[in-house]
């Protein structure tokens, strides 16, 4: 069993207001880690917390941006061409 920490410590860990955990758990739970009731405490397993933020993560390690995508794989969009390719076509087209 992981250790279990209390709401302000929860606050403190994701730098956010001990008013607006409150407000996340019981408004917006999409928004808020697991949490088990013990009588009238709250409290969250550090483990359970964890892989909640883990599975926030975007653009991490396992996934690739879109940057690196778009320069591997170019893509040509259909409709008004952009600055370059329309320089491109008139300096082609005085040749």
């Amino acid at each position: 069993m992981s250790k279990l920490i209390k709401e302000f410590e929860l606050a403190d860990w994701l730098r956010q207001s001990i008013s607006t955990i409150r407000r996340n758990r019981t408004a917006a739970p999409h928004r808020h880690p697991p949490y088990k009731k013990v009588g009238s405490s709250v409290l969250y397993d550090i483990d359970e917390v964890q892989r909640w933020i883990d599975s926030k993560t975007v653009n991490g390690l396992d996934t690739p941006s879109s940057s690196s995508e778009s320069l591997e794989n170019p893509v040509r969009h259909r409709g008004r061409p952009n600055k370059a390719e329309t320089v491109r076509k008139t300096k082609n087209a005085d040749r």
